[in-house]
Parts: C-alpha cells; structure tokens; sequence
C-alpha cells in the first residue's frame, strides 16, 4: 500500500480519496476508521452545557435506566439520543451492538477472550471489560473476519 498526503493551502476542508483495485475487507475497514474522525456526538452535561464528542474518542454507549450514556477514555456523557439512532449513525464508523442496551467502538477493543457460555468478553484500552452476549457474538466474529472458530 502507498501513502501520499498532498498539502493545499487553498482548500477548505480535507478530502482523502482511496484508489483501489478491487473493495475488500481491509478497505472497507480503512473507511470505517476514517469515518472516525468526521463524527461528533451532541451530549448534555449536569450544568446544562451541550458539548461535542467525537466519535473516534467513543468506548462504548450504553443505556441505563432509560438514559443513554456515552463513555470515553475517562469520561461519562449523556446524550438525548436513543441507541438504535446511535447504532445506525455510527455503524460506519466501527460500532457494533453487543448486548441489547450496549453499542461500541470496535476500534477501541485492546483484546477478545471466548468464555464458557459463548459469549465474548472485550477488554478495552482504557482497561474497562464488556460482555459480548451470544445473541452478537456470531455477527461480531463475522464483522472481524472469522470464519470458524478463534485462532
């Protein structure tokens, strides 16, 4: 793979182009890492202020006594939006439902461990840990390219 960056002083926002042979899984992966970074979220802070989230800075989303939270490397938001407009906003960029209240960032996975019940336990980089529930796991080893079982 060849990477070139041309600079412009002249545009006003960036543009990547990919050129390709063929689309395979790798670029379907590179285009969804990218859309990463073209992504903010509204969320609402306890003194009333919205702020904006990126989504690439996204763990996981999770819903929580009919409140949707937004967790970072450190930090918790809440936002107004429900998790199915979560999911399809995001699903470009790398999100994945794991169990029925949670969405997240599969770029942010630091590991995947198989336990007994088949479900799929994420260790993410901030060091927290997510149950992938057996309803998902299917799909999400589909998503990461597995075709049988773990190698």
């Amino acid at each position: 793979m060849q990477i070139k960056i041309n600079v412009q002083q002249d545009i006003n926002e960036t543009e990547v182009q990919i050129t390709c042979k063929k689309i395979d899984q790798d670029i379907l992966s590179l285009e969804r890492h990218l859309q990463l970074f073209s992504k903010t979220l509204a969320t609402k802070q306890k003194d009333g202020k919205i702020t904006f989230v990126n989504a690439k800075d996204i763990y996981y989303i999770e819903v929580v006594d009919n409140r949707t939270f937004i967790y970072g490397k450190s930090e918790i938001y809440e936002t107004e939006f429900r998790l199915y407009e979560l999911e399809e906003k995001l699903a470009i960029c790398g999100f994945f439902r794991a169990s029925k209240s949670l969405i997240m960032n599969i770029h942010m996975i630091e590991s995947l461990k198989p336990e007994l019940n088949r479900t799929l336990l994420a260790l993410f980089k901030n060091g927290e840990k997510i149950n992938i529930s057996r309803q998902y796991t299917k799909e999400f080893k589909k998503l990461l390219g597995f075709k049988g079982g773990w190698v």
